[in-house]
């Protein structure tokens, strides 16, 4: 309860020191800007107040103002969103509406580029940085229709940064914090005649606030477009990274070696896309790449493989009517994907002796996908309906995924949505072939999402208010639990069928313009039969609620940002086991100044209060740590 009360002292001070600063203001003030075009939950880029799914845009100015590391770091503040960070740099949790698990139940894209291991299923979240994005946009809830497999609790779509105007800009920001910690980056971008391009650099390390917890790792991207005529644009995109982790073990078994763990991941896409008049039209082709090695002879883990992921997408869409009124636009679109993984012969050499494994691999599973989608305008209605069709040669069957949606502007100021759907993802090779918990017959992962929705805006659409409510019926979850039946002691199995339903509720506010505000809470609830262990609940809490305020007076911009998080459960990393974790509340402060129009220094104190909690069991966070930089472009 004392936390819950500074969470809201914090917001409310910061609404204080904003009344002592305010400014005198000669001119009409500009209301707050609530029309941000999205890709993300929609065929083609639209207005978001006209989506019918759940989706959040963290715009440019956001993501640069914030001196956040990932992405990871901007999604925490909003609804039914829980990031479980590991250590200051490194890999992140990110959990929606009750579903993650490493992001394997998250869809991850890059420009429209699934973002996975095809070995693990899982996203290596620390593989991308915020050095080349322009925006990101969130979707909450399935949108396997549009996005294929995987897509059950939500979409994260990142969208790069290019150079839309001719000229060239150049960015360098470097910063040093606690416990020894290097953060450097660099982004070059330019334009000329119908060529543009962007660049970037990141390098990050740090001695961590643990033994035996170092961190560094590289990154670089590279963004290559070219407007071949009015209509046509050709575009390249890559990005590689690297990175050394050092793992501290938990608190009661803290390692004693350089337990160590290596990503190597390399991606690329390339694409055609056409616009004119009203219709749009893409063919694009892309691969993924990683290589994993893990030394941790502490634990007696020792893994080393690799894997890609190849897949071919084709989309058109075509407004088929358009009017003052009425408006009716169809998507069709054909998605191939190739997946193949392999442990390498260093690791299963070693490892065979001491454990019985069925089938090393290679693995491959080709899948094959079509899908349609409709956005039927009237006046001031949207309704949506899609259908995707999957096959792949593993289950050897159709799947078939529906969606529809429905969004009413009752008012210039009130919206209301609701939107049914179905998510779907196959089960990974390493919960198929590997590892003594093995199970060749398990089956696909669905979940039916229904969920319902109002916004509303008042005082000259200066404060924004949204309520959500959401219920979900998943089948079929992979889980690994002790055997009956031994050997193995442990075996991946499909649990029977559980509900997830929570509320979101959000308002932002920009009462006069150097003050911004923003509150969230969520509320989820996971149906956990007796049992199970809690195994449902795992990494989702029961109550959030977080707290954005920002002032800006003259070259100065305050940030506060507070997080209050409960009914939190999580495994140990080490047996599997689930428990409950303590209730905390964290916040952060942040303070920039803009010396010159080209220089910005920053720095900033995270976890203001020195609160000791755990998002891992046995992985306590950074205690209190500052850090200071400075951002310079040209």
């Amino acid at each position: 309860m004392k936390r819950k009360i500074f969470l809201w002292i914090l917001v409310f001070s910061c609404l204080a020191i904003a009344q002592e600063n305010k400014p005198v203001v000669e001119e009409e003030s500009k209301p707050i800007e609530l029309e941000p075009m999205v890709v993300t939950g929609t065929p083609t880029p639209k207005n978001i107040s006209g989506v019918t799914a759940t989706v959040s845009v963290i715009p440019r100015e956001e993501i640069e103002g914030s001196d956040a590391v990932y992405v990871g770091d901007l999604l925490k503040y909003h609804p039914a969103v829980h990031i479980s960070d590991e250590g200051t740099f490194g890999r992140q949790g990110i959990n929606i509406r009750g579903l993650g698990s490493n992001c394997r139940r998250i869809q991850l894209l890059i420009d429209g580029r699934p973002e996975k291991m095809s070995l693990f299923g899982c996203i290596v979240t620390q593989t991308v940085p915020l050095t080349n994005i322009d925006r990101i946009e969130l979707a909450r809830g399935p949108e396997s229709v549009l996005y294929g497999s995987d897509s059950l609790g939500g979409t994260i779509n990142v969208i790069t940064r290019r150079r839309t105007e001719p000229g060239y800009e150049t960015s360098i920001i470097g910063s040093y914090g606690s416990n020894g910690t290097w953060h450097s980056q660099l982004s070059h971008g330019g334009k000329s005649g119908a060529f543009d391009y962007y660049i970037t650099a990141d390098h990050k390390q740090t001695e961590g606030h643990r033994p035996n917890s170092e961190y560094k790792s590289d990154f670089g991207s590279i963004r290559l477009g070219y407007q071949i005529d009015p209509v046509w644009r050709a575009e390249f995109r890559s990005q590689f990274f690297e990175d050394d982790a050092e793992n501290p073990g938990p608190t009661w078994r803290p390692a004693q070696n350089a337990d160590e763990m290596m990503y190597r991941r390399w991606s690329w896409d390339a694409s055609l896309s056409a616009k004119v008049d009203l219709t749009d039209f893409v063919i694009s082709c892309y691969q993924n790449y990683g290589k994993h090695d893990f030394n941790m002879p502490t634990f007696n883990d020792y893994w080393l493989s690799k894997d890609y992921t190849f897949g071919v997408l084709t989309k058109l869409t075509q407004v088929v009517y358009e009017s003052d009124a009425v408006s009716d636009a169809i998507t069709i679109g054909y998605e191939y994907q190739r997946q193949w993984a392999k442990p390498l012969d260093d690791y299963t050499d070693r490892i065979v002796a001491m454990r019985q494994f069925y089938d090393f691999g290679p693995y491959t599973t080709n899948m094959h996908e079509a899908f349609a989608y409709n956005e039927l305008t009237i006046g001031p209605v949207v309704a949506t309906a899609g259908l995707r069709a999957h096959w792949d040669d593993w289950k050897e069957e159709f799947e078939w995924i529906p969606q529809a949606g429905l969004l009413w502007h009752a008012t210039d100021s009130t919206t209301f949505k609701a939107k049914v759907s179905k998510g779907f993802r196959l089960p990974r090779f390493s919960e198929l072939y590997l590892f003594p918990a093995h199970n060749e017959r398990l089956n696909p992962e669905k979940l039916w999402n229904f969920e319902a929705g109002v916004s509303q805006t008042l005082f000259d659409k200066r404060l924004q208010l949204s309520a959500t409510g959401f219920y979900s019926r998943m089948r079929n979850q992979v889980r690994t639990l002790n055997n009956p039946n031994p050997p193995p002691m442990r075996l991946n199995v499909n649990t029977e069928s559980f509900f997830i339903r929570g509320i979101e509720l959000e308002a932002r506010a920009n009462p006069w313009d150097p003050l911004t505000l923003a509150i969230a809470y969520s509320l989820i609830d996971v149906q956990d039969p007796r049992g199970t262990g809690h195994i449902n609940r795992e990494d989702t809490p029961q109550h959030m609620v977080a707290a954005m305020a920002q002032l800006k007076v003259n070259k100065l911009t305050f940030t506060c940002e507070a997080k209050f998080v409960e009914g939190l459960y999580a495994s140990n990393q080490t047996d599997g086991g689930i428990g409950l974790l303590n209730d905390y509340f964290v916040s952060n402060l942040g303070l920039s100044y803009q010396v010159a129009k080209n220089l910005r220094v920053f720095g900033g104190v995270d976890n203001l209060f020195n609160t000791t909690y755990e998002e891992y069991r046995g992985y306590p966070a950074p205690g209190r740590t500052f850090h200071v930089g400075m951002h310079v472009t040209f």
